[in-house]
């Protein structure tokens, strides 16, 4: 039955590709799902019981370090205008990820402070350690945040790039 009703799906996606309806919704769903996560993640730093956030900052990190360099290396194939996108993205890619290393560090030097131990002489200092454990906690937050907000202009530039050259294929036939 699929296969006889091949015509109708695929007039089907032509009028969603032409109408840019599909461009649309990977723009948004795509933006939409990044910045719940990035939102999710960045909250989740103050949770110091999660021994998984580490893992998913890495995978994070290594995401947004691929998407850098495959934007920087293809930026030479293109023309002046389209290069400055692709650097423009790989920039932003990036930033991310070394935001994203600065979460991984501070969330290391927060778990270091949290397990310190000073002898009962110098307990006036655990104060000072717990003032600098949450100035540490908001700028982590602050940072993860930061690491969201470019990646998500990272993600739309490249996104709506690829989706415009699409476009401009489908002309051309």
């Amino acid at each position: 039955m699929l296969l006889k009703m091949r015509k109708q799906f695929k007039a089907f996606f032509q009028y969603f590709t032409d109408k840019d309806v599909l461009a649309f919704l990977a723009n948004t769903v795509g933006y939409i799902l990044f910045a719940t996560s990035g939102l999710i993640y960045s909250i989740q730093l103050l949770n110091h019981d999660n021994p998984k956030l580490t893992a998913i900052g890495i995978t994070a990190f290594g995401v947004c370090a691929v998407l850098s360099n495959i934007s920087y290396r293809a930026a030479p194939l293109f023309d002046e205008e389209n290069k400055r996108v692709l650097i423009y993205s790989g920039e932003k890619f990036f930033h991310c990820s070394l935001l994203i290393i600065q979460t991984i560090v501070f969330r290391y030097v927060i778990d270091a402070l949290l397990t310190f131990k000073l002898p009962p002489e110098r307990a006036m200092w655990m104060g000072v350690i717990s003032t600098i454990r949450t100035v540490f906690n908001v700028m982590m937050v602050v940072i993860g945040l930061y690491a969201t907000y470019f990646f998500l202009y990272g993600f739309e530039s490249l996104n709506s790039f690829l989706w415009g050259r699409y476009h401009a294929r489908r002309l051309r036939k």
